[in-house]
């Protein structure tokens, strides 16, 4: 597994040592890829749990990371699968040891825990899985090779997540998920609520909720429909939608649940 990490403040959180722990009980490698400096203190502590470190520039941000990591780890053969995976997510926040076990049992050649339509269809990047006929494809070292830096959240996306979903799939490799948005009562119900909650300040941001509510699948899953990924087993929440929420999620729920996402141990405004 090639885990991206990165933290403003140059720290490392518990929130992330914990996701970590508990990825390295299930992986025979875990690389992680910092894109901000780390104190040598956390590093210590950090390659306990690691079997690889590279501290690099935030250059390109996740797919950079990634793309760096797997040109430093040379030939892949040894390995029968690849995870790539990065810390916005808290987790895990149930037990789950059978969830790579899952992911590892779905027939296809590129296998994430979700799927989402939001600009596109695509396998959310925060944990994606490739069987050996996906990363010895050219189309997989292909798309690698062109990554460059990006200035927006947005664009990254819509270039390289969705990008490389497509190009994956146009090279007719197989791709699926634990969990692909749909729509649902729920997801229903949380999008009028967020787009009540909006500020008069955010115009563009209520008139784009507005048209989602004609086509909810295109809503991020794991913000509109946390309750149901849960409920399929995977355990974890995005930071974000603990910390800047910026679709206004009614997070009583969740929080009443889970009481100990609100303690300091998320990390969430990071």
């Amino acid at each position: 597994m090639i885990f991206v990490h990165y933290d403003a403040d140059g720290g490392l959180s518990s929130s992330a040592m914990k996701l970590l722990t508990w990825y390295r009980q299930h992986v025979a490698r875990l690389v992680v890829v910092s894109n901000s400096p780390i104190e040598v203190s956390d590093r210590g502590h950090l390659l306990e749990v690691a079997t690889d470190l590279i501290i690099r520039e935030n250059e390109g941000y996740d797919f950079g990371a990634w793309r760096d990591a797997i040109s430093a780890l040379g030939p892949l053969d040894a390995y029968d699968e690849l995870c790539l995976a990065n810390d916005s997510v808290l987790g895990p926040l149930f037990p789950a040891d059978s969830l790579f076990d899952r992911v590892s049992a779905l027939p296809n050649d590129v296998c994430g825990l979700v799927a989402s339509w939001e600009y596109g269809w695509h396998i959310q990047s925060w944990f994606v899985c490739y069987k050996r006929r996906a990363f010895t494809s050219e189309a997989f070292k292909s798309f690698w090779r062109g990554i460059e830096a990006r200035d927006s959240k947005a664009g990254l996306i819509e270039s390289y997540e969705v990008g490389l979903t497509r190009a994956l799939s146009d090279a007719g490799l197989s791709l699926g998920a634990l969990f692909a948005a749909r729509k649902s009562p729920g997801s229903l119900a949380r999008l009028a609520v967020a787009a009540r909650n909006m500020s008069p300040a955010e115009p563009d941001r209520s008139i784009e909720l507005a048209r989602r509510l004609r086509h909810l699948p295109e809503l991020n899953p794991m913000h509109f429909q946390w309750d149901e990924v849960l409920a399929a087993g995977i355990p974890m929440v995005k930071r974000e939608l603990l910390g800047n929420n910026p679709n206004r999620i009614d997070l009583k729920g969740i929080l009443r649940r889970f009481p100990e996402l609100g303690n300091s141990w998320v990390d969430p405004a990071k």
